[in-house]
């Protein structure tokens, strides 16, 4: 088994940002000196107006960066200047309440600002979280996710106000960006297109973060706060304990990174679980189910940038798309809806208020994240007879025997054994279970460590071998 190189840098970086993305769906308004007691009406205009520069900034990143690839070349300078929007825009906001001659100047520039961090940190760690292989990301991501739910635990046990820790944030981050590095380019995975991504555990995902964002805003209304320290920290123990499960199945089994099945069922279970608690204690003032909802939707959050840095990689060009897409999918449209449309527009006036509503949201959801296990269980029985390999298969005996001293992982000798079953890449990774990307990196490490170039070397590789050997 490979050994991994954590990059401690890398890890407390990425968990710096992770309690920006998630600290409330009102972020950055929640650093304001006394957000914690307004009313969301007074609110709700301004983060409409932040919400909107950090779509229209990934739009423009998403055009732009097909010819630039912003994250790949992100020098020290760059990250200088996001270090100093983010510190400078939280300050901004976190002062702006007692700046009542200039609170409409100070708030729009400091969204700008903040918008602005939020963006190009997200594509400055999407380049630093994709790695040579897939284990290694999903590493890199859930350490960094238990050590930022680790930090504001302790904060909420201990009584620290979460603002101290959002200012200090966006500098920490950009800090250790600087001391961190990106996956050298001969060794990023190469991707051809958006089909890599497993679409069946990433439509849910994402479907189950906005049922999650819209449900938790019905069931708290109108007023902002409230909010114990032990409530708090539920929110953070839950993610700490899911994630930690995480590392631990992945670090045991390391083919598991290629196949997120079982950590996508392990996060429905979860949410499926709290909303189970929605529909059997039916009281919209219990705040404990609000917080394990909350986490569970967090969690989701967290496999969706898995899932893309697993599947999707850096391209020659683009490198930064995929994210500023979830910058603007995840991070800025859920809160929109949910905390910006819904209040503006009154839809949360008209929902609070009637007696379905939360059981009807609650249900929704429950069938969505049903409807995703049972159609992973279907596909994975479906697929179950090409997976298997039998002991008597003798390509199988010929590929292992062949390649044995190649110190190839398990899922690279399944691959090479497909492989030389003359499977193409695509029914590889549906053999398998996993993205076509994956299946096409495992090709290129294994071509690698043979020191051939294609799949016909490959198999005439295997054959002399079984000649001179008399496998």
């Amino acid at each position: 088994m490979k050994r991994m190189n954590f990059d401690a840098a890398a890890i407390i970086g990425m968990a710096s940002l992770w309690p920006l993305l998630q600290s409330s769906t009102y972020f950055p308004f929640n650093l304001m000196q006394g957000s914690g007691s307004a009313a969301l009406g007074s609110l709700a205009p301004w983060h409409e107006l932040y919400s909107a520069i950090l779509i229209v900034l990934g739009i423009v990143l998403i055009l732009v960066d097909r010819r630039i690839d912003i994250a790949k070349h992100a020098g020290k300078a760059l990250l200088l200047v996001l270090a100093i929007c983010g510190t400078v825009g939280e300050v901004a906001l976190f002062l702006a309440d007692g700046a009542s001659g200039l609170i409409s100047v100070t708030l729009s520039v400091g969204s700008l600002l903040v918008a602005t961090f939020i963006l190009g940190a997200i594509c400055v760690w999407s380049a630093r979280t994709i790695r040579s292989e897939a284990r290694e990301s999903v590493m890199l991501i859930a350490l960094s996710y238990i050590a930022a739910e680790a930090v504001l635990t302790v904060c909420s046990l201990i009584g620290l106000n979460v603002q101290w820790v959002l200012l200090a944030c966006p500098l920490i981050s950009m800090v250790c960006a600087c001391l961190s590095s990106a996956c050298p380019a001969g060794e990023r995975p190469a991707i051809g297109s958006l089909r890599g991504i497993p679409w069946r555990m990433m439509l849910p995902s994402v479907l189950l973060v906005y049922f999650g964002v819209i449900f938790v805003r019905i069931l708290i209304g109108y007023q902002i706060g409230g909010l114990s320290d032990f409530d708090r920290a539920v929110t953070t123990i839950i993610p700490f304990i899911v994630f930690s499960f995480v590392v631990f199945y992945v670090s045991r089994n390391p083919s598991a990174a290629d196949d997120l099945t079982i950590t996508f069922s392990a996060l429905v279970v979860v949410y499926m679980a709290a909303l189970t608690m929605v529909l059997i204690f039916g009281d919209a003032n219990y705040t404990f189910v609000k917080r394990v909802v909350v986490a569970s939707e967090h969690c989701f959050e967290v496999f969706v940038w898995i899932l893309v840095a697993t599947t999707l990689g850096c391209r020659e060009k683009g490198s930064s798309v995929p994210f500023a897409l979830y910058a603007i999918v995840i991070v800025a449209l859920p809160s929109f809806l949910s905390f910006d449309v819904m209040q503006m527009g009154g839809v949360l006036d008209l929902v609070s208020n009637r007696a379905f509503a939360i059981p009807l949201a609650a249900v929704v959801s429950f069938a969505t994240a049903s409807a995703s296990i049972v159609y992973l269980v279907i596909a994975t029985l479906r697929k179950g007879a090409d997976v298997k390999m039998s002991e008597d298969d003798w390509r199988e005996r010929v590929c292992r025997e062949a390649l044995g001293g190649l110190d190839l992982s398990e899922r690279e000798m399944q691959v090479a054994v497909l492989l030389y079953r003359g499977y193409t890449a695509k029914r590889i990774a549906d053999s398998l279970y996993v993205s076509e990307s994956t299946v096409k990196t495992h090709i290129s490490h294994i071509y690698s460590k043979i020191g051939i170039h294609s799949k016909q070397e490959f198999i005439t590789h295997i054959d002399r071998l079984r000649d001179e050997n008399s496998i």
